[in-house]
């Protein structure tokens, strides 16, 4: 069988080597679906018809996004999802390779692979080739940033250019998912509107790291009744395509956003609700706002003169978040962006709100002994 690509045809050697899934052992996948839960994505328990629900749900949640970036691996073999799903944390044992081992099992172990730092600093990629899931544990290429770079070439490009040796470099399809873990909590540099990285913070509950034990005490028997019900339910859901493409937001990653985030910048976005669009504010008067904001959040700031302020609201020009101009007063910033989406939306609200309460009050100074509906409507 071939496949048509580039104007040319390429010989299809994929097989389905996936383990089929059982309605009737869905029962017994419920210690998988709590290791994903429990211990990778450091969440509450609940029930199995519970965890189901919520996988198959409406709410946009990171147990439903992990089960449907795991869902689109099983169920669209040959799809790059264009996002990473990363389990980082310092507690070892707490299942991040029993998930490596349980997508093998349903994969087909020679369609997944372990990336190789020896041989990228050797110049080839040939692990790539042909692998629907690429295992990264401690992966490590570079510096941070250099792992990023790294990665924008993996993620998000229907095509991915192979490095063979003793072949050269060919381009072929990029079919490739990568899963990472590390006990690094951070292993990346990740920029503020990445989207291709998903960072899930793993339990430090050792005491949960008897149930990823547990799993490998059942016996062969018990653990591929396991397997084939968690197959099932991973057949059961209907990938939201749209969801997965875009990295979830988790508490860690925003944490790693914002220590990679300069203190000018930080402030910037502390007072995003304050410094509304189109209005104009001289440099002298935003330093001391900074100066103040940064006494009580981070007096050990390298930004200590008004001239090395200038330099950063300079940058925060060049992304397009404020305009400048000179006056005789000195320099003027005039904010053109909010840091946030969601800013505009939120004073939209409370404006709204407030011209309610207005209304309200006109309404009972004037007419004190108005009854309901009318009045009484506007307070809901």
């Amino acid at each position: 069988e071939c496949v048509s690509m580039s104007g040319g045809k390429l010989i299809n050697t994929w097989r389905d080597m996936r383990l089929p899934g059982r309605r009737d052992c869905i029962d017994d996948a419920e210690i998988i679906l709590r290791i994903v839960r429990e211990n990778l994505c450091n969440l509450d328990r609940i029930g199995l018809k519970e965890m189901i629900s919520e996988a198959t749900g409406a709410d946009p949640t990171l147990f439903k996004w992990v089960m449907h970036w795991l869902s689109s691996l099983y169920t669209q073999p040959g799809r790059h999802i264009s996002t990473a799903l990363w389990f980082l944390g310092p507690n070892q044992g707490v299942g991040k390779a029993t998930l490596v081992a349980i997508m093998r099992s349903l994969l087909g172990e020679q369609f997944c692979t372990k990336a190789d730092k020896s041989e990228l600093d050797r110049g080839w990629n040939t692990f790539v080739s042909g692998a629907l899931l690429i295992e990264a544990d401690e992966f490590e290429n570079g510096s941070r940033k250099d792992m990023n770079d790294f990665m924008k070439l993996m993620l998000g490009n229907p095509l991915v250019s192979i490095a063979h040796r003793n072949i050269g470099a060919f381009v072929l399809p990029n079919v490739a998912n990568w899963l990472f873990s590390t006990n690094r909590l951070n292993p990346i540099e990740i920029e503020r509107h990445d989207r291709r990285h998903t960072l899930v913070r793993t339990t430090d509950d050792r005491s949960r790291n008897a149930l990823a034990d547990s799993y490998w005490k059942l016996s062969p028997e018990a653990r591929l009744r396991s397997l084939t019900g968690f197959a099932a339910i991973l057949s059961s859901i209907d990938v939201d395509q749209a969801f997965t493409r875009k990295a979830f937001m988790t508490p860690h990653k925003l944490d790693l956003i914002t220590e990679n985030t300069g203190a000018v910048e930080r402030w910037f976005a502390a007072s995003d609700r304050e410094w509304t669009v189109g209005e104009s504010r001289y440099s002298s008067d935003l330093w001391e706002k900074f100066r103040e904001w940064a006494s009580s959040t981070d007096p050990h700031c390298s930004v200590k003169t008004l001239n090395v302020f200038g330099f950063k609201m300079v940058e925060l020009e060049a992304q397009g978040y404020v305009t400048r101009d000179r006056s005789k007063k000195g320099s003027r910033y005039t904010k053109t962006q909010y840091f946030f989406d969601d800013t505009r939306a939120f004073l939209d609200s409370v404006e709204q709100t407030r011209k309610t309460v207005d209304k309200m009050i006109y309404a009972r100074a004037v007419y004190p002994q108005a009854e309901e509906p009318w009045w009484s409507a506007l307070e809901k």
